[in-house]
């Protein structure tokens, strides 16, 4: 069986997913990788050698949060993606798997090759997950036909319906050092530096450690000890940290669940997605906060004090997924 598996560089999280499931996948075939994007940081760290790179096609964000559709349509020439997509040699493979990847998504739309949404986005197809109130129409119909599938296998925070599978947690949390230190780990990227700062330092003498891609080196500032992107130092005090303050994406909640760590999700605004997952995580008994601004020393001490009452329990699901994915291969 060939098998291409397709993924964006635009978050560490669908790197991460491809390069945890990329020798299970193997076992059952022979694996290709198409990767769509130009995420600096993320390409020149791959630990896989993709067969197919692309520009591809980015999904981009209004200062608040909302898709900017504008930037979506004038992203590429027309004429060079059409011809893009028609060399993708698609119809060679018997099992395509998207991970939320446009290009390929349109390849196979054009040549008419069956292939699989695959991932966390993938969810957002089935009725049981908690939607955001609010003018979220088109948003909702990005999600579900940007990297469009004939069939869906979801990923989430717990099986909400019966293609949504739990979280694939990679192997550096599988087998860390576990422990819970006296610090609180903080990524919360659509906050400028100057803000965090000035928010952070009113909850001393709580000690907070804070990734920012705009900082280019380790330093400490009172109560704050701010990084620059590492996903080996983050993993590493996800780990070993009390609490976490975050956004409300996806693998960074996850990871700390299955850890059973203090979590605060801060979604950006607008966004749906985002949104989405807190209203997951709010059943699930995490805090959620509408602005960093509403994190004042009360709310945190609080948190931070308070037993952890967070309602989940993780169920490894990776192999009954991997099957369920390699099914719809002879059916499709």
């Amino acid at each position: 069986m060939k098998i291409l598996y397709s993924l964006p560089a635009t978050g560490s999280g669908h790197i991460t997913r491809c390069n945890e499931l990329l020798n299970d996948f193997k076992k059952i075939g022979d694996v290709d990788i198409f990767i769509g994007g130009q995420n600096s940081f993320l390409l020149n760290k791959l630990p896989f050698k993709p067969k197919y790179t692309s520009k591809g096609l980015s999904l981009f964000y209004s200062n608040d949060g909302s898709f900017n559709y504008s930037k979506l349509v004038s992203q590429r020439n027309i004429i060079n993606l059409f011809n893009e997509i028609k060399d993708i040699p698609i119809e060679k493979y018997d099992l395509i798997i998207n991970d939320f990847e446009g290009i390929t998504s349109l390849a196979c739309q054009l040549k008419k090759v069956p292939c699989i949404q695959f991932g966390h986005q993938a969810s957002f197809n089935f009725n049981n997950i908690k939607k955001p109130k609010g003018n979220f129409l088109i948003s909702d119909l990005v999600m579900k036909y940007f990297a469009y599938g004939k069939k869906s296998v979801g990923i989430h925070f717990k099986n909400y319906d019966r293609g949504i599978f739990y979280p694939i947690i990679k192997r550096s949390i599988l087998k860390g050092k576990y422990s819970k230190k006296n610090f609180t780990l903080v990524y919360l990227p659509q906050y400028e530096n100057i803000l965090l700062s000035r928010v952070l330092k009113k909850i001393f003498p709580y000690k907070f450690k804070i990734f920012s891609s705009s900082v280019d080196r380790i330093y400490e500032d009172e109560n704050l000890t701010w990084y620059p992107a590492s996903i080996k130092k983050f993993d590493e005090f996800l780990l070993s940290c009390n609490c976490v303050i975050t956004g409300g994406g996806f693998e960074t909640p996850a990871e700390t669940l299955y850890l059973n760590k203090k979590l605060i999700s801060i979604p950006i605004k607008n966004h749906f997605e985002q949104l989405s997952n807190s209203e997951c995580l709010k059943d699930i008994g995490v805090k959620v906060l509408n602005d960093v601004k509403d994190l004042n020393f009360n709310t945190f001490d609080y948190e931070f004090q308070k037993k952890n009452n967070i309602n989940y329990k993780y169920i490894d699901q990776k192999n009954e997924m991997i099957e369920v994915l390699y099914s719809f291969a002879k059916k499709i």
